[in-house]
């Protein structure tokens, strides 16, 4: 006796529980910049490298010279840098005028070989590698749990559209 029940927008918060009416499409790229993958630093060309600086995660950068690092949290985007050095394999060493990062083995203190190398894009997440904007993330009919909320909010939600609970009385 009852009809299909309308939909409505309600903050992430207030739809968990509730049934997804849309699909969840990504407003944008997941992640929408290159960003580090790990900790340590980000470098630009070929080394070794001068550190000038820290990037934390939801600081930016507008470009790193070649010759130059600088020392990043996983997820802080990375515009104009090659790769991420690893902390485990960065080394500061003290130079003329100052420390230098090296490739080589922080707890040994041993650089590497090649000290100055690291292959181009590693432990780099490029943009849009989780997802391409525009693309379903989920098909409408489930039910919004936190992680779904989790996602809504990384893909640029504010409100979903869910079905409205039913009103239920007992007599």
């Amino acid at each position: 006796a009852a009809g299909p029940l309308p939909v409505v927008a309600t903050s992430l918060p207030d739809a968990v529980g509730s049934v997804l009416a849309q699909p969840l499409v990504a407003s944008t790229a997941l992640p929408p910049f290159d960003a580090a993958g790990m900790d340590g630093w980000a470098v630009a060309g070929p080394g070794p490298w001068e550190v000038v600086g820290d990037l934390l995660a939801g600081s930016t950068l507008d470009r790193l010279p070649d010759g130059r690092a600088v020392t990043v949290a996983t997820g802080a985007a990375l515009p104009g840098a090659d790769a991420v050095l690893r902390r485990e394999r960065g080394l500061i060493l003290d130079d003329v005028g100052g420390g230098r990062l090296y490739v080589g083995d922080a707890a040994s203190g041993q650089t590497a070989p090649h000290p100055g190398y690291v292959e181009p894009g590693s432990d780099v997440r490029p943009r849009g590698q989780e997802a391409a904007a525009g693309e379903h993330l989920l098909e409408a009919g489930g039910v919004v749990t936190p992680a779904v909320v989790g996602m809504a909010a990384a893909a640029g939600y504010d409100h979903l559209s869910v079905v409205r609970p039913p009103d239920v009385a007992l007599l």
